[in-house]
């Protein structure tokens, strides 16, 4: 387990690069090595995920600079997600699909995070791989569960944001939430996007509340909803049972 979690962490540290390059419009893949202020490019050993950060705590070596924590993040949080995959679903034939879906959603917390961007490569361009992998039953779902999966993400979202416009005269969300869900429900099926976007709800209330109320973040300031639809999508398909068990229990 702890091999299977280095190997996480290390694709972490690819993942991270990948956003950079999205973020960033395909820049150069050195630029990832350097200090974003001084562009100071970093030693080998500035390089090692995770650990690099704890050692410099978090500052540049050249310009001493505070780094911003979004590769610490999304490198422990890969090791967690994938070690977590691997310990429920070992040598599955569903592995390969979760781990492609995983990484769009690892990829598409940086980008949301850092820039309140979420790359259309990471969710509707994979849409028809989840279609066409629920039809030769590499996911847990049949194709039309995929679609229609997919339909009522997007449309759960394009009323909430519909609804939300009317009533407030301001957009709530951003287009690239819409097809982050559809992504969701592609590779979850409707359950998947419901409670994904239960989940997700939740977790970003709650998070808007402690940011207001500790950090004295201004309601008017954008907080990004793609990150906690993505932990959502995740805690659901490592813990699907426990969660559907539960709400049908209820």
């Amino acid at each position: 387990m702890l091999f299977v979690c280095l190997l996480g962490i290390a694709w972490g540290r690819i993942l991270n690069q990948i956003a950079y390059l999205l973020i960033r419009d395909y820049a150069p893949i050195t630029s990832c090595a350097s200090c974003p202020y001084c562009q100071y490019t970093y030693v080998w050993h500035h390089r090692i995920p995770i650990l690099s950060y704890v050692v410099s705590r978090g500052r540049c070596q050249q310009c001493s600079a505070t780094l911003p924590p979004y590769n610490f993040f999304v490198e422990l949080l890969t090791g967690f997600t994938l070690c977590s995959l691997w310990l429920s679903s070992p040598a599955s034939t569903y592995f390969p699909a979760y781990f492609l879906f995983f990484s769009a959603l690892l990829v598409t917390i940086r980008t949301d995070l850092e820039t309140l961007l979420i790359a259309r490569l990471c969710t509707i361009h994979l849409i028809p791989i989840a279609l066409l992998l629920s039809a030769v039953d590499l996911l847990p779902l049949s194709f039309f569960e995929s679609m229609f999966g997919a339909a009522l993400g997007y449309l759960l979202l394009y009323g909430m944001m519909h609804f939300f416009t009317r009533l407030t005269g301001k957009q709530g969300m951003g287009l690239g939430d819409l097809d982050l869900l559809a992504c969701i429900g592609a590779f979850t099926g409707p359950s998947g996007a419901w409670i994904s976007l239960l989940i997700g709800s939740t977790c970003g209330s709650i998070a808007g509340c402690v940011m207001m109320l500790i950090m004295k973040r201004s309601k008017e300031e954008p907080l990004p909803f793609g990150p906690f639809l993505a932990l959502g999508a995740m805690i659901y398909v490592l813990w699907q049972q426990q969660l559907l068990a539960m709400l049908f229990s209820v």
